[in-house]
């Protein structure tokens, strides 16, 4: 018989990991920048970080992308827009 709960486990252990991720880099935006920025701003995909928040906060941290880079490459994030 089909176990509902094993297929969702799965799911959730991605959530998890997604939410890890977006964590540490809040925190490396944060000793890179000086900003804490909210996870609503922060979009992931392909291995790019995309930053939906105000135009000074996307400035902020396009000035500091040098920096940031480096301590982001761990999460797997090799490039900012």
């Amino acid at each position: 018989m089909f176990n509902i709960s094993g297929f969702l486990e799965k799911f959730k252990k991605f959530d998890q990991s997604k939410t890890l991720q977006t964590e540490n880099i809040i925190k490396s935006i944060e000793k890179a920048v000086g900003v804490r920025v909210d996870k609503k701003v922060l979009i992931i995909k392909d291995g790019i970080l995309r930053i939906q928040g105000s135009p000074a906060l996307r400035q902020e941290i396009f000035l500091k992308k040098e920096n940031l880079l480096p301590l982001i490459a761990t999460e797997g994030i090799f490039d900012i827009r």
